[in-house]
C-alpha cells in the first residue's frame, strides 16, 4: 500500500492523463506475479 494515497491518486491521474489519448484505456494493477504460487501461466498467457 501506498504511503500517500494523494500522491498514488495524483501519480495514477497523470498516467492515465497521458496515455489515455494514445488508447490505452485499460489497466492491471498485479502484486508479485511472478512469485512462486502466484502465476503459473506462460509469459505469452501473462499479456493476453
Amino acid at each position: 500500500m501506498p504511503i500517500n494515497l494523494d500522491d498514488y491518486a495524483a501519480f495514477v491521474t497523470t498516467v492515465v492523463q497521458r496515455y489515455a489519448p494514445l488508447g490505452v484505456h485499460e489497466y492491471a494493477l498485479e502484486n508479485e506475479v511472478n512469485a512462486p504460487g502466484h502465476w503459473t501461466g506462460t509469459p505469452a498467457d501473462y499479456e493476453r
